[in-house]
């Protein structure tokens, strides 16, 4: 009986301990980076970021001047990791450190693929705060560890996009630690429920409001495409009525449109800008050429040109009002004596 039992024992040894080594090796292998090249975060990503806030200006306009019922926005891959990598690394900080690495969002028809690297401790505490019932963004908020500290692991996350009843609705169909799937519907349930209540809160809160509806909002080939209706208001008939009046002025509307512009901000370089990520509709940022970046690079050069000569001037104007607020026999903001001797 002895013997039995240690036969027994041993089995079930091999048989616990064999699948456990090899998902504490699956977990710890990580899939192959998607390192951005650094001329890409440093000259194509400001540049994505201008030329989204120059197509959603544009798109206002749009709407405030009734030119089209129908209308879609879209951004693509590259545009929506612009800011994606800006959240990540400027937003979401531990000690001044980003929570996580390489982090990037690929766009396919249907589906969005998200993957970064965080550290192995992170990585335990979000599992841990998750299996003590902790709501997501109470989850995110007390990570103590930022990236670079330890080793790291790679997150992966495979999401399809759907529209339901006039919001769009996220289901997980994917994730992995490492190379190592875990059960979504045990672990991660819950967060797919949370996350699209915050969706659907913040179309009702922030878009519940715009002069459009949105019609629906879907996943093509490193596309993200916004279909929208205009809502035929009041108030939106009286800024259709608006624009026919000032359509014969379009030098004014010009200089609206180009308030805070740093590039694309007269019509010319507009065409130039949308031209060039036009062409980059349907590449990732590993898909980017050195002629590309080179191209870019005179328009980054030009952006931090503008926004110096700007801050310049707002200081210049600053340095004049108080001058003139001394010459008018006002007290100055703050007096310096000097120290007693």
């Amino acid at each position: 009986m002895i013997k039995i039992g240690f036969k027994l024992f041993g089995l079930l040894t091999v048989i616990v301990f064999f699948p456990l080594v090899g998902a504490i090796m699956a977990a710890r292998t990580s899939p192959p980076q998607y390192k951005i090249k650094t001329e890409v975060l440093d000259i194509i990503y400001p540049t994505a970021r201008e030329h989204v806030l120059g197509k959603f200006s544009r798109f206002l306009s749009d709407i405030e001047n009734c030119r089209h019922l129908k209308s879609k926005f879209e951004i693509t891959e590259i545009e929506l990791n612009a800011y994606f990598y800006y959240f990540i690394s400027e937003r979401l900080k531990i000690q001044d450190v980003s929570i996580a690495e390489n982090p990037y969002i690929f766009i396919r028809p249907g589906e969005m693929t998200l993957r970064l690297d965080i550290p192995t401790k992170s990585a335990r505490e979000l599992l841990d705060n998750k299996l003590k019932g902790m709501q997501l963004d109470e989850n995110l908020k007390l990570l103590s560890h930022p990236a670079g500290v330890g080793s790291d692991v790679a997150l992966t996350f495979v999401f399809s996009l759907h529209w339901v009843k006039g919001y769009p609705v996220i289901y997980l169909e994917r994730a992995y630690v490492g190379v190592l799937p875990l059960p979504i519907p045990l672990l991660l349930a819950d967060y797919q429920n949370q996350l699209n209540d915050s969706l659907a809160s913040f179309m009702d809160k922030n878009l519940g409001a715009a002069p459009v509806y949105v019609k629906r909002i879907s996943l093509n080939d490193k596309v993200i495409r916004v279909n929208t209706e205009l809502k035929m208001t009041r108030l939106q008939a009286e800024f259709c009525d608006s624009a026919r009046l000032n359509k014969s002025n379009p030098a004014l509307m010009s200089a609206l449109q180009s308030r805070k512009c740093l590039y694309g901000c007269t019509q010319k370089e507009w065409n130039e800008l949308n031209g060039f990520y036009g062409n980059l509709s349907h590449m990732g940022a590993g898909d980017l050429d050195v002629a590309r970046i080179m191209k870019a690079s005179a328009i980054a050069a030009k952006m931090k040109e503008r926004d110096e000569s700007a801050r310049l001037e707002l200081l210049k104007k600053s340095i004049e009002e108080k001058k003139n607020r001394s010459r008018d026999g006002q007290k100055p903001d703050v007096i310096i004596y000097p120290e007693e001797q």
